[in-house]
């Protein structure tokens, strides 16, 4: 994993490490049994042909690694549960990502509107040796109201805001914008040489620091007892410490479900996103649009599964520099305990 290179500020690991502290240890402050506990853990591998999600990017191989626990804070106390999150990936050479979020949830039932609302803070460290400026810690809280409107159709809202402190010092646009499109599931949006030369930014290296709030809308048609579609819409504004790096961004996604027959699954989705980011001293304004599909295949067999997806990005930017494409393929095991 990447080290720091620069000393440590307590203000911004110190409350990452306090609240994920929290959260892992609030878990058995009273006597659970283990049967308390889900655990999925997941194994796979395959061929990323851009991992670093620049113009002239490598492709590499991977292996990955997979953990997630969660259960109840108290059993007394019904809907207050916990969570932890981990995935490890190890690319070809030194290379690796690696990701651990600790959540807190409260979740109740509001029987007046027919709903269930839910409200979580997460504590996330994030390492990565292939873009080393996105390395960060982060604060989020989140809520997320979800409703049957019909008995065909589930509605699910959301708002976050999420508080990002990035390691090391960087130039505008050095590395990804931000969370969303990062990370074990998801394609970032930008690569990692910056586009920013010290000419044209005076500010220097600065330390990055992010404010991102975000607001969501989903909903979830069941077509059929082994069919259901989804559409998902979502928009967020991100302030920074480096200027260029805020933007306004909106993104959607629509994906098609199906089990053909029992113990298979299978998955289409597409996306779009369009990213504004703020305008630079010398008056330029950068804008991305992105253009995502996705398609995967899983079969069950009791509490084990075996997965293969595909997943394809391509990024279209008014800097050259910052279009890519990116092809990743994957198959693994998944293990529910």
């Amino acid at each position: 994993m990447s080290r720091c290179r620069r000393p440590c500020r307590p203000s911004g690991a110190a409350a990452a490490w306090v609240l994920a502290g929290w959260m892992c240890t609030a878990g058995t402050a009273e006597a659970q049994p283990p049967s308390s506990v889900l655990i999925d853990a997941a194994i796979g591998s395959g061929y990323d042909s851009n991992p670093a999600q620049s113009r002239d990017g490598p492709g590499l191989f991977f292996a990955d690694v997979v953990l997630n626990l969660a259960g109840p804070i108290n059993q007394r106390v019904s809907g207050l549960d916990w969570r932890l999150d981990a995935w490890y990936q190890d690319y070809e050479g030194p290379d690796d990502i690696g990701r651990v979020a600790a959540t807190g949830i409260w979740q109740t039932r509001l029987e007046r509107i027919s709903g269930t609302l839910a409200v979580s803070t997460e504590a996330v460290l994030y390492r990565d040796e292939i873009i080393p400026t996105d390395s960060r810690n982060e604060v989020a809280v989140r809520a997320r109201f979800d409703r049957i409107l019909t008995p065909r159709l589930d509605l699910m809202s959301f708002s976050e805001l999420r508080w990002l402190d990035y390691l090391d010092p960087a130039y505008p646009w050095e590395g990804r914008p931000g969370p969303g499109r990062t990370g074990h599931s998801r394609a970032g949006t930008s690569g990692g040489a910056h586009s920013v030369t010290p000419s044209e930014w005076r500010g220097g290296v600065k330390h990055r620091e992010d404010w991102l709030a975000t607001l969501g809308l989903e909903g979830l048609w069941h077509l059929s007892g082994d069919a259901s579609g989804a559409l998902a819409l979502s928009c967020a504004r991100n302030r920074s410490s480096i200027d260029p790096d805020g933007y306004d961004a909106c993104s959607f996604d629509l994906s098609l479900r199906v089990m053909p027959v029992p113990g298979w699954q299978a998955r289409i989705g597409a996306g779009r996103y369009r990213t504004d980011y703020e305008r630079t001293g010398s008056g330029f304004r950068r804008q991305d649009t992105g253009y995502a599909l996705g398609a995967s295949l899983q079969w069950s067999a009791g509490p084990g599964e075996f997965l293969c997806e595909l997943r394809w990005i391509e990024n279209q930017s008014d800097l050259e520099v910052k279009a890519f494409q990116q092809t990743v393929t994957r198959c693994g095991l998944v293990w529910h305990f």
